[in-house]
């Protein structure tokens, strides 16, 4: 099987372009832990808010694993590929803008070399 940057590498995609799909994908995994964080947490504060902290970003990560396994993906499986999916409509405009400059600066050396041959 194939890597992601293989498969992506072979459609064209470069390594800006590429990093734009990563950061949705991350992005999209990461979203229902930390929303689940701030909004159904306690805030911590006080003499043992470190511990506190780690312990809200704990529970909010396994509170979110447990549910994808109960909910066959959901909500991990469906943001992580949403977020890929923002990331590749990103990364394919940028790519049509990439492949457009090429092809200008391809066009503008051609009529240049034409301009010189006559």
């Amino acid at each position: 099987m194939k890597t992601i940057k293989e498969i992506l590498t072979r459609k064209g995609y470069n390594l800006r372009e590429r990093a734009n799909i990563y950061a949705g994908t991350i992005m999209g995994a990461l979203a229902p832990i930390v929303a689940l964080r701030y909004m159904l947490t306690i805030p911590t504060a006080g003499e043992h808010a470190a511990i506190s902290e780690g312990a809200a970003w704990g529970v909010s990560a396994l509170s979110n694993a447990a549910t994808s396994i109960v909910c066959y993906g959901f909500p991990l499986l469906y943001t992580t590929v949403a977020g890929a999916m923002i990331g590749s409509t990103g990364a394919y405009k940028l790519k049509q803008k990439r492949i457009e400059n090429e092809r200008r600066i391809q066009k503008e050396s051609s009529i240049e070399k034409m301009l010189q041959t006559n």
